[in-house]
């Protein structure tokens, strides 16, 4: 057999040996990809594994027993609240679920049971801040229905009081009614502060420090019987005419000598004339001549003639043409 013979026989051999044993690496790629029914097999899923989780500003949404439904940044849980869940007002005092209000921001420790719920163990409610807070303030209006009023305090916002039956309304140590209770009266509420929603509740006392409905009534106000217009006063061998005035602030009085001798008018006292600066003519006025000056401060002021100190008048300044009746 020659050596061509040979070779081709050996390539043929080769090639059938070879052709099987990569069909059948083929099938078993396949198999380890389907089951017995020649379906592909479901991806394995892991179960939920609880972890702890924290809030630091969960809103109340929803109440319903003992499960609360907030939100944290626009994502929405179910919060489960059992007997050995603690419950705080933001200050650490106890508190509990009576307390809570759709609105109030929570901080939420506990454990994630699921992706959407949480088992709490601690809730802190930073809206409550206190139990018996104290509010300075006044009345700004009244619901009479519902035994409540809008106080608008000293340096805080607005907040609606809600007035319970045992609620002690004190004035000057004497026991009061919400019927007493006027719009501009002046108040010292204790009750529970809810900060979110603004509202005092839960009140033990009010306190009333002014303005209730027996108040009297302001007196209207009355003519002060002062002149608004300039005024003359004469100068006479008598003495002065009128020697006493009553003006309103701003009023020129203007003295005017009728008598052949002279005289010079300048505020009280004698010779300095301090009491009332600049009122002062610093000469004697000869017949027929005059002098004038506008009264700007408010009280009376006795005046004189410097060269007859015994001749003496008075001018009385007031703020306004009208004063408060008594």
């Amino acid at each position: 057999m020659s050596k061509q013979l040979k070779l081709t026989l050996a390539l043929a051999l080769a090639a059938a040996i070879t052709l099987p044993v990569l069909a059948q690496d083929t099938n078993t790629n396949v198999n380890a990809n389907t089951n017995v029914n020649g379906n592909v097999n479901a991806p394995v899923v892991k179960p939920f594994k609880a972890r702890p989780v924290f809030f630091n500003k969960a809103i109340l949404k929803t109440i319903d027993g003992q499960t609360l439904t907030v939100t944290v940044k626009d994502k929405i849980y179910t919060v489960n609240v059992t007997d050995k869940t603690k419950l705080l007002r933001k200050y650490g005092a106890k508190s509990n679920l009576g307390e809570f209000a759709v609105g109030n921001s929570l901080q939420i420790y506990g454990k994630r049971t699921a992706e959407t719920v949480v088992q709490a163990s601690l809730i802190r409610n930073s809206s409550i801040e206190k139990k018996h807070g104290t509010f300075l303030g006044t009345i700004e209006s009244l619901d009479s229905s519902a035994q409540k009023f809008v106080l608008k305090p000293v340096s805080r916002a607005k907040v609606t009081v809600t007035v319970l039956a045992d609620t002690k309304i004190m004035y000057k140590s004497k026991a009061q009614t919400f019927a007493d209770l006027v719009v501009g009266s002046k108040l010292a509420v204790s009750g529970m502060w809810d900060k979110s929603n603004n509202t005092v509740t839960e009140v033990t006392k009010i306190v009333v420090i002014g303005l209730l409905k027996t108040a009297p009534v302001k007196p209207a106000p009355v003519s002060s019987g002062a002149q608004t217009g300039p005024v003359t006063i004469n100068m006479t061998a008598s003495g002065f005419s009128p020697a006493e005035v009553k003006v309103v602030k701003g009023v020129v009085v203007t003295f005017t000598n009728q008598d052949s001798n002279p005289h010079w008018p300048a505020s009280a006292v004698h010779p300095t004339h301090t009491l009332y600066p600049g009122f002062d003519a610093l000469k004697g006025l000869n017949q027929g001549e005059s002098w004038s000056f506008t009264f700007n401060n408010v009280g009376t002021w006795a005046y004189h003639d410097h060269l007859n100190p015994g001749v003496r008048g008075k001018v009385t300044v007031v703020e306004s043409a009208t004063t408060t009746g008594n």
